[in-house]
């Protein structure tokens, strides 16, 4: 729990040291999702690639240059609506969605007990509506948040996945 909280004040604070101690670097994606939300370009694929042995991974430098774009604002913002002590009593919690013009937005927080992990679903709605004034499911996504807890205590990012 106090690791959550610890979590969630290190992006609030823009706090990328403190944002290195949940991630095992170089972190390799299961998910490989993760270079996909720093959206690199085929000039920064070349970059990596002269760089790093190995170009698929994510590295400390990786994090220090594009948490913005992992751990955007509006995630931000519904984290920090998420309370430590509910989510580990109750195991489940979602915000309440925000909206904005680009779109709307939700936070789902489970923890599971038994698998030891705490899973972060930060959903996104887009605000296209068709002829008939409904919405269209096109652009809806998901950026899925994995963590493993250590020793009760710690929590790491094992996998980040893209859903829809």
């Amino acid at each position: 729990m106090d690791d959550f909280r610890n979590f969630r004040m290190a992006i609030y604070n823009n706090d990328v040291v403190k944002l290195e101690t949940y991630f095992n670097f170089p972190f390799d994606d299961k998910g490989k999702s993760i270079l996909v939300l720093c959206n690199l370009t085929d000039n920064d694929w070349a970059e990596r690639k002269k760089q790093f042995d190995n170009p698929d991974l994510f590295y400390k430098s990786d994090l220090a240059k594009y948490y913005k774009n992992i751990f955007p604002e509006i995630f931000t913002t519904l984290l920090l609506k998420i309370k430590s002590d509910q989510l580990f009593s109750k195991q489940h919690l979602q915000t309440k969605t925000i909206e904005d013009i680009n779109g709307a937005y939700q936070l789902f927080a489970d923890y599971s007990e038994v698998e030891n992990t705490l899973t972060l679903n930060f959903a996104i709605r887009n605000n296209f509506k068709d002829e008939n004034g409904d919405y269209v499911s096109e652009g809806e996504h998901n950026i899925i948040y994995l963590f493993k807890i250590v020793n009760d205590k710690r929590l790491i990012l094992v996998r980040v996945d893209l859903a829809g």
